[in-house]
């Protein structure tokens, strides 16, 4: 269990929302020892609760000065209380939600800083490839990628050829088999499908290094679309 989820990273943002906390609360002068309140439902023992005992542990050794004070809830106090919580301003500095959006697979290559939400972006490494994996917000995404993903991975490098086509009211699913085709012909060339509901579009977007590359990827797909 503690292998599959970062488990910890919430914790840590957990201590960035909490010295903001102070620090409008009391003023710099009087920081401090900080105590960092966590509601969760994982209440099972055997279960969660003493991994996550554990885990607060551990992060206490190794940050002096910050208490974390774990509060076990059943699950339908925590729907009921959280909400009246916040509206007073007495909510926990963690919660159950802040804690599934935190939560990341295991042994990422790398973890990207997201510096306007609680879901950090990672990259993976596989057969010698990099996988970005970013938060869906548009403001978040961006964020991560201007500030952390770019200067980090994509400076030293070439611009990658990005080229589009557009669908109206065609159907996501219809393109599966010709995407799982290209990628076997074309591994060195992406091919994505991002569906906009609003427009009701279905764009199909193909990224490589070798222009050309991308070009005959995307005449493929252009002459043989479930349309």
């Amino acid at each position: 269990m503690e292998r599959r989820y970062v488990v910890l990273l919430v914790i840590v943002l957990g201590v960035l929302a909490a010295v903001a906390g102070v620090s409008r609360s009391y003023g710099a002068k009087k920081a401090g020892p900080i105590t960092l309140t966590m509601w969760s439902y994982d209440n099972q023992d055997p279960g969660l609760e003493p991994v996550l005992k554990k885990l607060s542990k551990q992060f206490e050794q190794t940050h002096p000065g910050v208490k974390i004070n774990l509060v076990f809830k059943d699950f339908n106090s925590l729907v009921g209380t959280v909400p009246r919580a916040l509206a007073s301003g007495s909510g926990p500095d963690v919660t159950e939600g802040n804690l599934r959006m935190a939560r990341i697979p295991a042994d990422p290559a790398h973890v990207f800083r997201n510096r306007r939400g609680m879901a950090p972006g990672t990259v993976y490494e596989a057969k010698g490839k990099r996988i970005f994996v970013l938060p869906g917000v548009p403001l978040e995404m961006k964020g991560i990628f201007t500030e952390e993903l770019e200067p980090q991975f994509l400076d030293a490098g070439s611009a990658a050829t990005v080229r589009e086509l557009r669908f109206t009211f065609a159907v996501e699913a219809r393109f599966y088999p010709l995407m799982r085709e290209l990628e076997e012909k074309y591994p060195d060339v992406s091919v994505g499908s991002y569906p906009n509901f609003e427009t009701k579009e279905l764009v199909i977007r193909c990224v490589g290094a070798d222009p050309k590359r991308v070009e005959e990827a995307l005449e493929v797909i252009r002459r043989r679309a479930p349309v």
